[in-house]
């Protein structure tokens, strides 16, 4: 089933109510997990929320001269990833000092992609460009969660027959593979016709 098509410069979306109700819930896991995140270092969104709350903007201000550690949950380290890989000497205190001044960025736009996500999985028929690379985002970090979880690598095949929870959530992971390639494609169309 294609779940989207171009339409007049719009991106149509055609989800079965299933579909979509386990595209929303995987959403919602995602946004759920990075607001634990927050909690967890002792970060708060409450500035983001509302710019005029003084308390807050002091709150975000004294915890972004904070340290923050990596995540220790695989799934969060995917999403969050660190700013090096290496192992030179110095790498602990620049990847350390990088999470620090782009975690908080990061998490938040994921966050907002999900919410604009599971909304558009709710209310939306058509979508504009804009929110189709909101929802190509997210997808993302569904796929990327969902793969982590998994232990999914480049070796993985898809289940030949569906006989337990895992063979399940295997398949899943391939149906999302599908429709995030199903909106690239849609995405890639309509940048042709410009």
């Amino acid at each position: 089933m294609r779940h989207f098509r171009v339409k007049r410069g719009q991106i149509v979306m055609s989800f079965k109510p299933f579909e979509a109700d386990l595209l929303i819930e995987f959403f919602g896991q995602v946004r759920a997990l990075l607001l634990e995140r927050a909690a967890e270092i002792g970060q708060s969104t409450a500035y983001a929320e509302d710019p005029s709350d003084e308390t807050a903007l002091l709150a975000a201000l004294e915890s972004s001269m904070r340290p923050v550690p990596p995540p220790t949950d695989a799934v969060l380290a995917r999403l969050l990833p660190s700013g090096r890989r290496d192992v030179a000497p110095s790498s602990g205190e620049s990847a350390v000092e990088f999470r620090r001044f782009t975690e908080s960025d990061l998490r938040e736009r994921k966050v907002q992609d999900a919410t604009t996500a599971e909304n558009l999985m709710r209310d939306a028929q058509e979508i504009s460009l804009d929110d189709a690379q909101v929802l190509l985002r997210a997808l993302n970090d569904v796929r990327l969660s969902l793969g982590t979880r998994l232990d999914v690598d480049e070796e993985t095949p898809y289940p030949r027959k569906i006989t337990t929870d895992h063979d399940q959530a295997l398949a899943i992971y391939f149906w999302t593979g599908g429709v995030q390639e199903q909106l690239l494609d849609a995405l890639m169309s309509i940048d042709e016709d410009v």
